[in-house]
């Protein structure tokens, strides 16, 4: 293709189009592969959930009906009072912020909540795998 006729035809008026339909073209190839991403996302959703369901002491995310979760990342939180702890909350909340002054942001990750990024090509396997070693490290 001769490149050197489309750049002729590019002026500053004619610019903003050619990068309209660049992006579009763009946009239209992801939104292709929109449905195969979601679909990866909503399975290791599912294997998370079961396989972290019933440990104590964590507040698996949820997905109220009528709605859809991306998952993008999957987050729980950490219910104090499970593990129990019974002081009051704001000294739990205290307690994670020195463990963030002392640790690697990583490890206060780690303490306070568990994050896992879910969006790729991992394998479900690989996924169960890397979410057994990391509860064993947190709990």
């Amino acid at each position: 293709m001769d490149l050197s006729k489309i750049e002729a035809a590019i002026t500053p008026r004619t610019k903003a189009l050619v990068v309209v339909r660049m992006t579009a073209a763009f946009g239209r190839a992801q939104l292709a592969k929109l449905h195969g991403y979601l679909r990866t996302e909503s399975e290791s959703t599912a294997i998370l959930l079961g396989e972290w369901k019933g440990v104590r002491g964590l507040i698996l995310p949820i997905e109220p009906e009528g709605h859809a979760h991306t998952y993008f990342n999957f987050t729980c939180r950490v219910d104090p009072s499970a593990l129990g702890w019974n002081g009051s909350s704001r000294r739990f909340l205290d307690a994670v912020l020195l463990a963030r002054q002392r640790s690697p942001p990583d490890r206060l990750l780690a303490r306070a909540s568990i994050r896992t990024r879910i969006r790729g090509t991992r394998g479900q396997e690989l996924l169960r795998r890397g979410t057994e070693a990391k509860l064993k490290e947190i709990l």
